[in-house]
């Protein structure tokens, strides 16, 4: 019985704080305007589009790989194209992907 009625006070303790996040998250979103955030979304979503669609053509003309995996482990994602330079992200943490179970990109 003990080990009930402590998960029942556990179970309420969240509810309470979800309830107090979600009345914080309703004053916050009052007080945004979220009609400026939507535009602004659509604009950076435009903008990566365009420059993902262009680093598609440029890697398809220069046959390089949109992703390539080097000998050490290390990641490396074309993600975009602009102003005649290309936008990569690279990851050489490939120990943390272990700890995460993220490692599924590679084959280490």
């Amino acid at each position: 019985m003990r080990f009930k009625l402590r998960s029942l006070n556990v179970l309420v303790l969240f509810l309470t704080v979800i309830q107090m996040g979600n009345a914080q998250d309703s004053l916050v979103l009052a007080k945004t305007n979220t009609s400026a955030l939507n535009i602004l979304e659509a604009q950076f979503l435009a903008q990566y589009n365009t420059e993902y669609d262009a680093a598609v053509e440029w890697a398809k003309q220069n046959g390089v790989p949109m992703r390539s995996v080097d000998s050490s482990g290390a990641v490396m994602v074309i993600v975009g194209y602009r102003d005649n330079e290309l936008l990569v992200n690279i990851s050489n943490n490939h120990d943390a992907a272990k700890t995460v179970s993220t490692n599924c990109m590679s084959s280490k």
